[in-house]
């Protein structure tokens, strides 16, 4: 009998136990964000979903390794109410990895995800660490790196390379935390669950766990395996009977109304996804077109089509295309992209539109000279206040590479990226940016030493308007009686000669002398992994002056070592880490006093059987000081940088089996910034949350969250508590699925969040989905939001 006071007794001791998962805390702008399980090497996707359609113009994943202090960046897909982004593999290492969202929103103000991440406040992922015993087991399907369709449900695990000490005959099989051992079929290495098996409770549209346990001859825990997959809710691949051709194609449009602030809105859009396969050649296209595209903004729709092979594949429309990581990467490219797949010699390009041309406005005509930022010259000669608008941006880039396996890599990269003048009447300077970089990549021993680095240079024009000039031009400018005395007009010309085959060539070039390096980066690391240590050593350096538009968020100006050593005892169960980072800015001797910030790292994980509860706990020392003291003078004081932040994060999580299965994650994070310099800004922030999910049987599952957080700035006090409970149940054999949740906040955030969903399938390849949302705010009127969803899949 199903004992519902051990439940309510657990859930009711962890109710007491300090946590903070951060993942459902209150926003104005955000209503929820979801991510794949983190594992090392591999890529974490992350979906957000907005409170409302329309108001995000742009947003960006903001993320750090733990042991490093260097934020990158990574573009955000915008799709109607919803967007979604990854976290590259090779930035997700062991413990953990943190973000949080910046958001440009329409009426042209900002707004951050937690709302008080500058405070240090930031939703932090814990990362399973890889074991030797991973390889031992040989996931066969899914890919992980193609989603899963339900035509495709299939499971297969090979268990050929296990131990002799494992007895195959034992292992259990789970998915999403189900014990599935008893439906799926055992053959001699082979573990098949097969797609009548899958059950209903496969999250479609999002990430799916897979956990394998594997025994030893005597019944005791060999090793736990663990691998995510996406699922799509379309069907699989149709085929035409005696033709090696197959196909699928699904739809999906939906209708939303939205009545914010007693403003009344309906937003449509249409998403098509569609795929052809013909022997080794496949045939792929997406199309999503919304109302929300506008000319005077950034595209909402996308589009793309592409030809794949094993040896070439060509895209056409909208793609992301990955090159070096100092040059291009996250950025949306509209156009053609394309790479070849020869062996040992390969090539990839882009070229394409990075940002729409939107003209800008005037606001008013001026009748007599006026100082502003926002003040300009037309090309008709009169004096007006505007709003400028954003060029139209080109971007070339091409990145042919030697490879052979993982053991070595070693690639060059060319990009030139452009405004169009012609694009906009009214707008700042137009620019141009051109960068070149190699990168090497050596593994040896199996990939137990590598050898990793890469190096850029970048030449960037602030303004191209007046076009390349001439010698004369340079003598006036940079000769012995030029306005730039100081500098060498036959050097100049030179440069001219060179990079004017290449870019515009005038005052506004930078750098005007590169022997001083400011446009140069390069990075380079090695790593050891032996005896269960893995060490890692590395050395960056990115000049004050480079740019790149393929990458606008590469932290600059900063040198330095980073060092981590990691360490795996108890058979891979316990894993000791250590850190530490030295930076220093200023390495053009541009500012007044040069910046050392140091980072210093520990932290202790234990992720022992798939029953036992794991735990994390870290801590993080950040050190930032220039060396000019708080009772300088004034205007001295005002640079000095003195501040020292320390952060303890410890968490826990567990899989309960009390008469159903269920899922607990507990969280503590407490952070403290002490700033000794004039501004005195310390921040001090302490947050608490609590997770549970509950999987009652194949038909309903639900979750019950917490969350408490504090946050001081000087004089200024943040609080709120958000909870959250939530339940999906599936009826009539799981032709109707009802799902609802409430999320009420409350303290400076105060509001009240009703969500209800049903989804219909009328047939196998067709289903209605009816959203609705309302939300009680206190102090202005309160909103609403119905949508309507119909999917087609044709196989």
């Amino acid at each position: 009998m199903f004992n519902f006071y051990k439940v309510l007794l657990t859930l009711a001791v962890f109710l007491f136990i300090p946590a903070a998962m951060l993942l459902a805390q209150p926003s104005t702008v955000v209503s929820g964000v979801k991510n794949s399980p983190a594992k090392e090497n591999n890529d974490i996707y992350i979906k957000v979903d907005f409170l409302r359609s329309n108001v995000v113009q742009d947003i960006v994943l903001k993320y750090k390794t733990f042991s490093s202090s260097d934020y990158k960046e990574m573009d955000m897909t915008l799709s109607s109410s919803s967007a979604s982004g990854r976290i590259p593999g090779l930035d997700v290492e062991a413990p953990m990895v943190e973000y949080f969202l910046f958001m440009k929103l329409a009426d042209g103000s900002e707004a951050y995800y937690p709302e008080d991440a500058l405070a240090g406040n930031t939703v932090k992922i814990t990362v399973e660490q890889p074991s030797p015993k991973d390889a031992e087991v040989l996931l066969l399907s899914p890919d992980p790196a193609e989603p899963l369709t339900k035509g495709e449900a299939l499971i297969t695990v090979s268990l050929l390379k296990a131990s002799d000490d494992v007895d195959k005959a034992k292992t259990k099989l789970y998915l999403n935390g189900k014990d599935v051992t008893s439906l799926a079929l055992f053959a001699d290495d082979l573990i098949i669950f097969s797609g009548d098996n899958f059950p209903e409770y496969i999250n479609y549209g999002f990430s799916n766990t897979i956990t394998l346990e594997l025994y030893d001859t005597k019944g005791n825990l060999y090793h736990s395996y663990t691998s995510s997959f996406q699922a799509k809710s379309s069907a699989g691949f149709a085929s035409i009977p005696e033709t090696p051709l197959e196909y699928y194609v699904n739809t999906r449009g939906e209708s939303r109304n939205e009545n914010i602030r007693s403003n009344n809105q309906w937003y449509n859009n249409l998403n098509l996804d569609a795929k052809l396969n013909y022997g080794d050649w496949s045939l792929e296209g997406l199309l999503y077109m919304t109302s929300e595209e506008k000319g005077y903004l950034q595209p909402n729709n996308r589009y793309r089509i592409g030809i794949k092979h094993d040896m070439i594949e060509v895209y056409g429309g909208d793609y992301t295309p990955e090159f070096q990581s100092l040059i291009l990467t996250g950025k949306r490219v509209r156009g053609v992209s394309g790479a070849t797949h020869l062996g040992i010699f390969n090539i990839k390009a882009s070229y394409g539109q990075v940002t729409r041309g939107i003209d800008g406005s005037v606001i008013e005509y001026l009748n007599r000279d006026t100082l502003g930022s926002d003040i300009t010259t037309l090309k008709d000669g009169r004096l007006a206040r505007v709003n400028y608008g954003t060029f139209e941006r080109q971007l070339l880039a091409v990145s042919p590479y030697l490879q052979s396996g993982e053991d070595f890599k070693f690639g060059l990269t060319y990009m030139h990226s452009k405004d169009k003048m012609e694009s906009i009447e009214i707008g700042r300077a137009p620019q141009e940016n051109i960068v070149v970089g190699t990168n090497l990549q050596l593994g040896f021993d199996d990939q137990k030493i590598m050898i990793t680095g890469q190096a850029a240079f970048s030449v960037l024009n602030r303004d191209i308007s007046t076009g390349t000039f001439a010698d004369s031009t340079i003598d006036k400018v940079f000769g012995p009686n030029g306005t730039f005395s100081g500098g060498d007009a036959d050097m100049i010309k030179n440069i001219k000669n060179i990079l004017g085959n290449f870019i515009t060539v005038n005052q506004f070039l930078n750098p005007l002398n590169p022997q001083e390096l400011s446009s140069l980066a390069y990075e380079g690391a090695v790593s050891l992994n032996y005896f269960g240590n893995f060490l890692k050593g590395g050395y960056i350096y990115r000049g004050s002056e480079f740019s790149s538009f393929g990458n606008s968020f590469v932290r600059t100006d900063v040198a330095g070592i980073q060092l981590q050593d990691r360490v795996r005892l108890w058979d891979n169960k316990l894993f000791i880490s250590v850190g530490y980072e030295n930076l220093k800015d200023n390495l053009q001797k541009t500012k007044l006093a040069t910046t050392t910030y140091q980072t210093i790292s520990a932290s202790v994980s234990v992720f022992p059987r798939y029953d036992l509860p794991s735990f994390v706990v870290t801590f993080v020392r950040n050190d930032n000081n220039n060396g000019i003291l708080a009772t300088a003078a004034p205007n001295i004081a005002v640079n000095g940088v003195d501040d020292i932040t320390n952060k303890i994060s410890a968490s826990v999580s567990q899989r309960f089996n009390l008469e159903i299965p269920m899922q607990a994650s507990l969280n503590f994070s407490w952070s403290k910034r002490d700033d000794k310099s004039i501004r005195k800004v310390d921040v001090n922030n302490t947050s608490l949350s609590l997770t549970t999910n509950q999987y009652w049987n194949d038909d309903l599952n639900s979750y019950l969250n917490g969350s408490f957080n504090n946050t001081k700035i000087q004089l200024l006090e943040y609080n709120y508590i958000s909870l959250s409970a939530g339940a999906r149940y599936n009826l009539m054999k799981n032709q109707l699925t009802l799902a609802g949740s409430v999320n009420p906040n409350f303290g400076d955030l105060e509001r009240y969040d009703f969500d209800a969903s049903a989804i219909y399938k009328v047939m196998q390849n067709l289903s209605l989905q009816l959203q609705m949302r309302y939300i009680v705010n206190k102090d202005i009127a309160n909103d609403s939001i119905i949508s309507f969803v119909t999917r087609f899949d044709l196989r």
